[in-house]
Parts: structure tokens; sequence; C-alpha cells
């Protein structure tokens, strides 16, 4: 079942996102939209078609209150930002500071390449074509085109199968019909699929690639004050009970077994006997 989370205002920015991203990454911006009311922005200087804004933000650290200003750069013309904060470059969705200044300069929708295709859930994937108790009913027909499709193949490999022959002339034959394929419709699949890697716009940005990350990844998470004392007591509490067990061992050792005292008694008298 498909469920649409609604929005927190009546922006139409705020629509566009709905519409395109994924849940989970619509709750993401919902965060940068409430955030927008702790933001008040100033024209600063127009040049051009390029506007420079100051939007000043209020913090909270604590029970203190603090005040930054960051600066954010609009083109008018095509509607390109530039904050300083740098959270679109990093995360890929739009900041605080951004929609602070659409609403000043009464902005009704971004551009899309604001829009990363990979947050957006209307994508074409491998799994979206296999039937589900909770399947998108608008892909219902595709679906059900997937499934004859499979059942047909199923019942020809298992004739094929029975001899090389036939195995290699299918494959001849399913290698034609692919390649005849993707002549056809490469256009419609680079305008679907690859819609963010297009060399004619130079403007146009790029999803950001997945970089493995330098040094060990974090095995350990972060452990409360609580937990570090009763770790430092445990070990407190071994460290005094191996004390206790090496004291107790060597009062043990020192104490003669009953050979050696066996011997060592008629020795001492012999020795007080001509001592005396």
């Amino acid at each position: 079942m498909d469920t649409t989370i609604p929005c927190g205002s009546n922006s139409s920015i705020e629509k566009q996102f709905q519409s395109e991203f994924t849940n989970a990454k619509f709750k993401e911006i919902q965060v940068e939209f409430r955030s927008k009311m702790n933001c008040s922005s100033s024209l600063n200087n127009m040049e051009d078609c390029f506007s420079t804004y100051h939007v000043l933000e209020e913090i909270l650290v604590g029970d203190i209150r603090k005040e930054r200003v960051l600066k954010v750069v609009l083109n008018k013309e095509n509607h390109d930002f530039k904050c300083e904060c740098s959270l679109f470059e990093f995360r890929g969705i739009v900041c605080q500071h951004v929609l602070s200044v659409c609403s000043q300069e009464r902005i009704v929708s971004l551009p899309e390449k604001y829009v990363l295709t990979r947050w957006k859930k209307n994508i074409k994937r491998k799994h979206s074509y296999i039937k589900t108790s909770y399947g998108v009913t608008e892909l219902k027909p595709q679906m059900d085109g997937f499934d004859k499709l499979c059942k047909h193949f199923y019942e020809v490999a298992e004739v094929a199968a029975e001899s090389e022959e036939t195995t290699e002339d299918l494959h001849e034959t399913l290698h034609l019909v692919s390649s005849n394929m993707s002549t056809k419709d490469s256009s419609l699949i680079e305008e679907n699929l690859n819609d963010d890697f297009n060399p004619i716009n130079s403007n146009r940005i790029h999803s950001p690639k997945h970089v493995k990350r330098k040094g060990c990844p974090p095995s350990k998470r972060k452990t409360s004050v609580a937990e570090m004392i009763a770790k430092r007591s445990r070990k407190r509490t071994k460290k005094s009970d191996h004390a206790e067990f090496t004291t107790s061992q060597t009062s043990v050792s020192a104490v003669p077994d009953f050979k050696t005292r066996k011997i060592a008694v008629p020795y001492l008298v012999n020795t007080l006997h001509e001592v005396g």
C-alpha cells in the first residue's frame, strides 16, 4: 500500500518535492522547510542577474541562543543557487537558506537539476516489474507482461536446454533480438535512465558518486558515561580478585609439605643438641 506523506505547508516547492522524492528523502527535506522559520533573508548586493542575499539563522546550542550569517547567491535567469553551507553538494537536498531566499523572491518551483535522480520514487529499477502485494497499480500492465514473458522464456529454455545446438541457436537469436531492441529504444533509455549525464548542458548537476571512505570503518559505537564507569569498576574488581588469588598461592607455597617437614625436624633437633 502506497503512503504519501502530507505537506507541512502550502509551499508549491514542497509539493514539487513530495511528488518526486521518496518518502525517506522527503522527510529530510521537510526538516529544512521547518528550519526555514529560523531564517530571515535580506538582499545585500545585486549585479546583472546575480543577487547576493545574507541569511540570518538563529541557532540554539543548549540553552544559549546564537546567530550566524550565510551568503546565498541567486541567478535570476535560471534559478541557480549557491549557498555557503554546501548542503546540496554534500547531501543532495536543498538547504533552509535557499528555501528562505525562494520565499523572498516568490519562486514557485525549482529547476529539475535540484531533484536528483537517485532520490526519485518513479525511477525504473530492475525489481519494479516483479509482482508484490503492495505493488504500484500504475505498473500493473508492465508487471503482467513481464510475468508472461518469463513464463514463455522458461518454456522455451526447457526445450532448448536438451541439446547444445538448440541452446547456441537460442543464444544467437536472443542476442540478435536484444541488439535490435537496444538500437530502437536507445534514445528513450538515455532520456529515462541517464538523465543526469547530459554532456550538452554543462550546468547540469550530477548525482554524487559513492566514494569509499578513508581509513578503517568505525567498528565501535559511542558509549555512554554510565557504560564507561561500569567497565572501569569491572576491571578494578578483576584486578583485586587476581591480586587475592596470587597472595593465596604464595602463602600456600610458603607452607612446606609433609615430606620436607619429616626430613627437616630431625636435622633441626640434632643441631640444637650440638649447640647445647
